[in-house]
This record gives structure tokens, C-alpha cells and sequence, in this order.
């Protein structure tokens, strides 16, 4: 969902540039965006590097890189791309009033690095509900026992990281989708 509201608010900003006839964006800023790590491909894959700054939208110039090959727009894994929050807006160099936000790059590494930790809590979350789900429709009572008990565990664990790096949990984000029939629902919950 998010992806595709970025995805959309950045094509309307490129309707917008062109009726414009602007030749830069600037690229928003926000705390715990991508980082640099040793799996990256492409140098663009590191968000907390140009997020921020003007990029020329064709060719470059000596102040100003190219958006495309700065910022992999149109990549999935760069700007506008999978849970990227990042969107850009046309600006004029010398006119437009260049946004002053700041991330501090201590401060932003460390809170994409929490949002990696919580990412993980919700996956292991998951990953135990459906666990339970399965033991469920199958009747095996040793295994829904089994992953319940980790499944509480886990809880406690994420509550006590949440509570310790001031953290909020997304209940959304630890959702499953449970797709048997009412039938399968009823033999299994009596």
C-alpha cells in the first residue's frame, strides 16, 4: 500500500515537472532510511546517501547529478521503489527555497536499524501464527502448544525491545490471513 501511494505521488509529480518545464527535483528526507550494507548491488540502494538533495531529471550538470543514476528511480530497490518512502517534487535552482531537513546520519543509522529489528519481530511473529493456524486445521495439538509457547515468548521479547529503544509495535504488521473455509474454522476452534 505504501509503495503504491509513493509509487502514484511521484508520478504526479512528474506530470507536474514536465507541465512545469522543470529540469530538477528535490528528494525528500526522512529518519531511518536505507542504509548501506554489504548485499547492495548498486550504490543508489543506500537511501540515507541521497535523500535531501536536487537531482537535474535529464542529463547533469556540475552541481547537480542525474536523478535516475543518483537515486535509482524506477528501480525497485530505489527511489519510489519497494518501501521507499522517499517522493520528489520539481524545484528551480536559484527560485525555489531549498527544504532544511536535516537527518543526522548516527541518528538515522540507528533507527533503520530498529525498524530492521522490529521488521524481524513481526516476520518471527508471523511465521508462529501460521505455524499455530497449520497445527490447527491439522488437529495437532503438540504443535499448536509448540509455536504458542514460542509465539509467547517472542511477545514478551518484542514487548521488553519495544519498551527499551521507545519503540511503538504495529499490530497490523504481525497479521496473518487466514484463509480456510468457515467449515475447516468450526472443526478446528471446538
Amino acid at each position: 500500500m505504501l509503495t503504491a501511494i509513493v509509487q502514484t505521488t511521484n508520478k504526479v509529480q512528474d506530470e507536474l515537472a514536465e507541465e512545469m518545464g522543470a529540469e530538477y527535483v528535490e528528494v525528500s528526507t526522512h529518519l531511518g532510511a536505507r542504509t548501506r550494507n554489504k548485499y547492495m548491488k548498486h550504490d543508489y540502494e543506500a537511501h540515507d546517501e541521497w535523500q535531501g538533495k536536487v537531482y537535474k531529471i535529464h542529463g547533469s550538470d556540475n552541481k547537480y547529478p542525474n536523478l535516475v543514476e543518483k537515486t535509482g528511480y524506477g528501480e525497485i530497490t530505489g527511489l519510489g521503489g519497494v518501501n521507499c518512502r522517499h517522493i520528489k517534487w520539481p524545484v528551480f535552482p536559484g527560485i525555489s527555497v531549498p527544504r532544511k531537513d536535516f537527518v543526522d546520519k548516527k541518528a538515522n543509522d540507528k533507527a533503520y536499524e530498529l525498524s530492521q529489528k522490529q521488521r524481524a519481530f513481526e516476520t518471527k511473529i508471523r511465521g508462529y501464527k501460521r505455524e499455530i493456524e497449520i497445527g490447527k486445521i491439522s488437529q495437532d495439538i503438540n504443535k499448536v502448544n509448540k509455536y504458542n509457547s514460542k509465539l509467547q515468548n517472542t511477545f514478551a521479547e518484542y514487548d521488553q525491545f519495544c519498551k527499551d529503544n521507545n519503540l511503538t509495535r504495529d499490530y497490523n504488521r504481525e497479521r496473518i490471513f487466514n484463509v480456510a473455509s468457515k467449515e475447516e474454522k468450526a472443526n478446528y476452534t471446538r
